[in-house]
C-alpha cells in the first residue's frame, strides 16, 4: 500500500522541531521541500528588488543561500540583516511565478533562478 504526501505538509511534519529548516537542506534536496511551508533564519546577503533579495546563512553548520519572492514589496532591506522567514517553498519556473506574484523579475534575474527552489514569502521579521 503506498500513500501520498499532501502537498500541505509543513517542514515539522517532516521531523524539523518548529518547522525551522537549515536553507542546506533546501538547497541540496529541494524536491522535499517543494510546496512545504518552511521557516529559515539568515542574513540579507542581496537585495534584488523591493520585492526579492536572497538569505543565506553563513556558519559551519549552514552554508546555504535561496533566494526569497514575495507578491508585495518589503520595505527596504540592507544586506547582513538578519531574518527570519516563513513560506513556501517553490520551484523557480519564470512563467508561473511572474502569473502567481503578479511582476517580472526581467530576463537577467530570471535566468539565474530557473527551476533553482525560492522561497514565496508569506511573513518576513527581523532577528533581534
Amino acid at each position: 500500500m503506498t500513500t501520498t504526501t499532501p502537498l500541505t505538509e509543513t517542514a515539522e511534519a517532516l521531523g524539523q522541531p518548529g518547522g525551522e529548516v537549515a536553507l542546506t537542506d533546501i538547497t541540496a534536496n529541494p524536491q522535499r521541500y517543494y510546496g512545504q511551508t518552511v521557516t529559515v533564519t539568515g542574513t540579507v546577503d542581496v537585495v534584488l528588488s523591493p520585492n526579492a533579495f536572497t538569505i543565506a546563512r553563513n556558519n559551519l553548520l549552514d552554508l546555504g543561500e535561496i533566494t526569497v519572492l514575495s507578491s508585495t514589496p518589503r520595505r527596504a532591506l540592507n544586506a547582513g540583516e538578519r531574518l527570519q522567514v516563513t513560506g513556501i517553498v517553490r520551484q523557480f519556473v519564470r512563467g508561473e511565478i511572474e502569473r502567481d506574484l503578479d511582476f517580472d523579475l526581467g530576463e537577467d534575474l530570471s535566468a539565474q533562478f530557473e527551476n533553482k527552489p525560492v522561497i514565496i514569502a508569506s511573513s518576513v521579521q527581523p532577528v533581534r
